[in-house]
């Protein structure tokens, strides 16, 4: 009863102005509304930013005579662009709020959405696409943003929640921007040349600007009030409060500060802060190089396995399975995550995502092992996505516990540790060509080793 009553209604920790429940169901509770608001701006960004993927393989790269050297160029260039944004904005979201640099990431990356049609070779692709990559910083802020609301009981479920939601966009693009150039081509009468490069004015960009003017509009800064005038703790004060209420906590300071250059760099060079990013560098890393090579690779298991061959639009739509997993399966991580600390501390978080991306680097090295058909293979890909994303979600499950002034510093070196791995990846899958199962093999082994050295490094610095 209690769980169905906090999806209405939220339960506020009075030391920290938190909610601890998620109203996921109530928009109009301010808590309820941010979380659906962090989540959206995101997913209106990924459907952009991964929009080129399920059109680059086939009328992309016909169109403009592209090799395969090319399109891999293009997909690292889109992963360089966001991994520099998320650092970039990090600090910025621990300074000015990450509604703001929500908004802002939003309104710079729909420039280059709109001038998709000015495209006609390869180093127009790769400039449009690495100004677009700006809009994968959108995760920091989404992240940052749901966690200035949401108190430790809770925040490893409504990060992992948000970020679940807000990923899927790069799946629903698999089957949007291809529906979308097929119906100006044949309903509309638009040749192929024309009919990509209107795709991205007419859907993405609209999306975009609409959501950055209703989180401007309808957004909090913080459960308190804006950003700049967000009340610094008092530490005398909370343990008299702690005192008052006979509530035990964990005395950390909460409070987000804007950070000093020392505080940057101290805080991203941390080995707390590479627990947590040398993970991710792993499991999102992995997700992001898969998510660029999977529908060919479907393509071409069906074709050498089963002898049959498949459309892009039918690879697509499987394509587009694998990244609607961030559904479901990262949420789930991330209330895994909160279970475990409730019951048992905070170094259950840790251990939890280490086997998990260590069961994660098992599985890919098993595809690459076998030779499976294309629906066995379909299967083993859709466990080792459940196991990245869940992973995922169970590492910002611990993210906000760290550092905990500077979360955005925190969430915006993880996030672009994942988008390093995504690029050492498709450097993988380019090292190896047409051969995916070698190339998922050696990042299977990477995965799991990397699980291994990371258990090592404590929660806490010594002191």
């Amino acid at each position: 009863m209690k769980f169905f009553q906090g999806l209405f209604r939220s339960d506020i920790n009075p030391l920290n102005n938190k909610s601890r429940t998620l109203p996921i169901l109530n928009p109009k509770d301010k808590y309820g509304r941010t979380f659906h608001l962090s989540w959206i701006g995101y997913f209106v960004a990924f459907i952009s930013w991964f929009a080129f993927p399920p059109l680059i393989h086939n009328i992309i790269q016909k169109d403009m005579q592209l090799t395969r050297a090319q399109v891999a160029t293009s997909n690292t260039i889109a992963l360089v662009s966001t991994l520099l944004t998320r650092f970039i904005v990090g600090p910025l979201c621990d300074k000015y709020g990450p509604r703001y640099v929500m908004v802002a990431c939003l309104l710079i990356g729909s420039i280059p959405t709109a001038l998709v049609p000015l495209i006609t070779n390869a180093t127009g692709l790769f400039i449009i696409r690495f100004f677009i990559g700006i809009l994968g910083g959108t995760f920091v802020p989404c992240q940052v943003w749901t966690g200035q609301f949401f108190d430790k009981n809770i925040v490893g479920f409504a990060t992992a929640l948000s970020a679940g939601f807000g990923n899927s966009g790069g799946g629903v693009t698999f089957f949007l921007m291809p529906a979308v150039v097929s119906s100006l081509i044949h309903d509309h009468n638009f040749s192929e040349y024309w009919a990509w490069r209107l795709a991205f004015p007419m859907c993405p960009l609209v999306i975009i600007l609409i959501m950055a003017m209703i989180v401007l509009i309808f957004g909090h800064d913080t459960p308190t009030g804006s950003w700049n005038q967000r009340i610094e703790s008092n530490p005398a004060e909370r343990v008299q409060m702690i005192t008052e209420l006979g509530t035990k906590i964990e005395l950390e300071d909460e409070t987000p500060r804007a950070p000093t250059f020392r505080d940057i760099v101290k805080t991203t060079l941390s080995l707390q802060t590479a627990l947590v990013a040398l993970s991710y560098f792993c499991t999102f890393g992995t997700e992001l190089a898969i998510e660029g090579i999977i529908s060919d690779f479907y393509i071409q298991t069906a074709r050498n396995r089963d002898g049959v061959i498949w459309s892009y639009t039918r690879a697509g739509y499987w394509a587009a399975a694998y990244g609607l997993l961030n559904i479901f399966a990262r949420p789930f991580g991330g209330f895994i995550s909160d279970v475990v600390y409730r019951k048992y501390s905070i170094i259950a978080k840790k251990w939890l995502f280490i086997v998990l991306v260590f069961l994660h680097g098992v599985i890919l090295i098993s595809i690459g092992l076998t030779n499976l058909k294309i629906y066995p293979l379909i299967c083993l890909m859709t466990i080792a996505g459940l196991s990245a994303q869940a992973s995922n979600g169970a590492i910002f499950g611990l993210v906000p516990l760290i550092h905990s002034s500077f979360s955005g510093i925190v969430s915006g070196v993880t996030g672009a540790s994942g988008n390093i791995g995504g690029i050492i990846f498709n450097f993988v899958f380019l090292l190896f060509g047409s051969n995916y199962l070698t190339a998922l093999c050696v990042i299977g082994v990477y995965c799991s080793c990397s699980s291994i050295i990371v258990s090592f490094i404590p929660l806490k610095k010594k002191e």
